[in-house]
């Protein structure tokens, strides 16, 4: 009977720090907050540009034409993925 009341112990906390760790991560997902840790703030959009794309009512299509060996592809990358964090209507 002790052995029972264990193996129950066990499965309850193991249940207990999964929902605990599914909580806090629909916690984090929900309150998504993106912060640029570059050097130079290079991928922190202006106010004015957040603003702009708060304030889109249409799809914005963008193509870009770069090769992923150019020096700039990441960088682009980057300022493209924060467009889109801020708007549902831009789509690369």
């Amino acid at each position: 009977m002790k052995r029972i009341l264990s193996n129950l112990n066990l499965v309850a906390a193991v249940l207990l720090a999964f929902v605990i760790v599914q909580l806090v991560n629909y916690i984090a997902l929900s309150n998504a907050t993106r912060w640029d840790w570059s050097d130079r703030q290079y991928y922190a959009l202006s106010d004015k540009t957040i603003a702009l794309l708060s304030e889109l009512e249409q799809r914005v299509e963008i193509t870009v034409f770069f090769q992923e060996e150019h020096l700039l592809y990441s960088d682009i990358e980057n300022l493209m993925e924060e467009y889109q964090y801020q708007s549902r209507n831009i789509h690369v």
